[in-house]
């Protein structure tokens, strides 16, 4: 018997709060761990990584978080020495954001775990497989991008407007 489409989404629904849980107790484990890199700390540090000297403003508004969200995070970071602050030379009130070599080696062995474990994860996959989930996930995100986009210059609107 075919599945409906309401009964197909309540099952992707599922599968992917059995996700979103695994990924909340796989963070608070790395908090206590290693509190400098939380998720979005670790979101943040890769930004300043791909996208060099960078201002923590310009960091708050492509992930949609406050400003003084950002400027915490932005200050464990420091802390940690994974992230350096310098003037911006064109702007002399604003400061650039620059990651340190801790701070890239620090992602890069983060990246390399992941990498691990998406491997074990997908073992018994096909190749056809994998890149149909890949796909497919990719699909997904980029729709829930498109929506935060669209949802953050909303209420941009609506404070501003």
């Amino acid at each position: 018997m075919k599945q409906s489409r309401n009964d197909a989404e309540r099952r992707l629904q599922a599968q992917l709060m059995r996700i979103w849980h695994r990924h909340t107790a796989a963070t608070a484990l790395l908090i206590e761990s290693d509190s400098a890199l939380d998720p979005v700390a670790q979101l943040l540090l890769r930004m300043i990584i791909t996208q060099g000297p960078v201002r923590s403003s310009g960091l708050a508004e492509q992930i949609g978080l406050s400003r003084p969200a950002v400027s915490r995070r932005i200050a464990s970071l420091e802390k940690a020495g994974f992230v350096a602050s310098v003037r911006d030379p064109q702007d002399g009130r604003a400061s650039l954001l620059t990651a340190s070599a801790d701070g890239a080696a620090r992602i890069e062995a983060i990246t390399r775990s992941g990498a691990t474990t998406v491997k074990d994860l997908v073992e018994d996959f096909t190749v056809d497989e994998i890149a149909t989930l890949a796909q497919l996930l990719e699909r997904l995100n980029d729709k829930s991008s498109a929506r935060l986009a669209t949802n953050l210059t909303k209420e941009s609107h609506d404070h501003n407007g």
